[in-house]
């Protein structure tokens, strides 16, 4: 299946607000713009074709229409931090296809589009899946509890985009808006995406109805908890259930979320200021950062 780590998606209050505190940090952030239909805005921050997109809400009535702005405004009333994900494709029909013939539920391709503050707008496709209900466990294992786990506390699975333009023109549109260094990568690259569920084997079969074609480590035991590790790209995808007690709380007051990236600094990139070192491990946003 053509699919690679596009994006990070955390919701928080104010985008221009989170973009200056990471900024301020080390992570350099752009305006990213206005999505007129959803009620969204956001700021952005590249490592290379892969970002994090700090998302606000601008009109509350819009947003309501759309999956991704209406889960950000559920969330933030509760906390900010990393929401969902995004797999980036180039052959959304292939996608389509496989998923209907597998008989897994799901909805879209939605058009998008951002307009951004140069006025050039920005456009793509989306694909969301509405997960297998056969798939799901009857418990959630790490409270103990014989209740199912509610749907809004579920880990959305990542949703899909196609964008219109192709990587080599991404690229060097972002080069020259700013976002990317000239080399076409900035100092840091995202190396690993950490997840919080109740139950790791029922997100593994969530996910690999999806999306087949990963690589899965079982079994595996650190700080952060037991889980696996999925493999796509460059870009490793930590599920994790038990774990520390900030991990717990963070589950418990969240449901089934992202709640950690590593990043990692290029071999041939200056040496980064040491306010980036400091961030490790600390909450910002309701994000923790891990620096390697």
């Amino acid at each position: 299946m053509d699919v690679s780590f596009d994006h990070l998606v955390h919701f928080v209050s104010r985008p221009e607000t989170a973009a200056r505190s990471f900024s301020a940090l080390g992570f350099p952030a752009v305006s990213g713009g206005t999505h007129s239909d959803w009620g969204t805005y956001n700021t952005l921050s590249y490592f290379d074709l892969t970002y994090i997109e700090w998302l606000g809400v601008l009109d509350e009535t819009r947003a309501r229409q759309n999956e991704i702005a209406r889960q950000a405004l559920d969330d933030v009333t509760i906390s900010e931090g990393l929401g969902r994900f995004a797999l980036r494709t180039h052959r959304m029909d292939p996608i389509i296809q496989y998923w209907k013939d597998q008989g897994l539920p799901f909805f879209g391709p939605i058009d998008g589009a951002r307009q951004r503050p140069d006025g050039k707008t920005i456009r793509w496709r989306l694909l969301f899946p509405a997960g297998a209900p056969g798939l799901l466990q009857r418990s959630d294992t790490a409270l103990r509890s014989a209740r199912p786990v509610p749907t809004h506390r579920r880990l959305p699975l990542p949703f899909v985009i196609e964008w219109a333009q192709d990587d080599q023109a991404r690229r060097q549109d972002l080069i020259q808006q700013g976002a990317l260094r000239p080399t076409g990568v900035n100092a840091f690259e995202l190396s690993a995406v950490h997840l919080a569920v109740y139950d790791v084997e029922s997100t593994l079969a969530q996910w690999n109805a999806y999306f087949p074609t990963h690589r899965v480590q079982r079994g595996i035991r650190c700080p952060l908890g037991k889980g696996a590790v999925l493999t796509v790209g460059s870009v490793q995808i930590g599920v994790w259930q038990v774990g520390p007690k900030e991990l717990k709380n963070r589950l418990e007051l969240m449901g089934e979320r992202p709640f950690q990236i590593d990043v990692k600094q290029r071999k041939d990139s200056p040496t980064a200021p040491a306010s980036m070192y400091e961030l490790s491990n600390k909450i910002l946003h309701g994000l923790r950062v891990h620096i390697r």
